[in-house]
């Protein structure tokens, strides 16, 4: 098994631009889900479950950091990201 690590996003941002990068990434997992649910709707073949709570849990996580990042004495600072990537080949 090999693993691998990748450092997606590392440094430190204002808070505009935190929260654009955050809210992209964000907006594009749920946008996989939306895909994945349509996906399987469609063709009346797999299990939506996983993805429809995921959405969920995914749009209250954003709504979260949204509301940290534009807290009134927030607006004024920088932020500080580090979030990377761990990739493990499993069999």
């Amino acid at each position: 098994m090999k693993e691998n690590n990748f450092n997606l996003l590392n440094g430190t941002f204002s808070v505009k631009d935190a929260l654009t990068i955050l809210m992209e990434l964000y907006s594009n997992k749920i946008n996989f889900h939306q895909k994945d649910i349509f996906s399987k709707e469609e063709r009346n073949h797999g299990d939506i479950t996983h993805s429809k709570n995921r959405i969920i849990e995914l749009n209250e996580e954003r709504n979260k950091i949204r509301r940290i990042l534009t807290a009134s004495e927030n607006l004024n600072k920088n932020v500080k990201i580090n979030g990377g990537i761990f990739l493990e080949i499993i069999d």
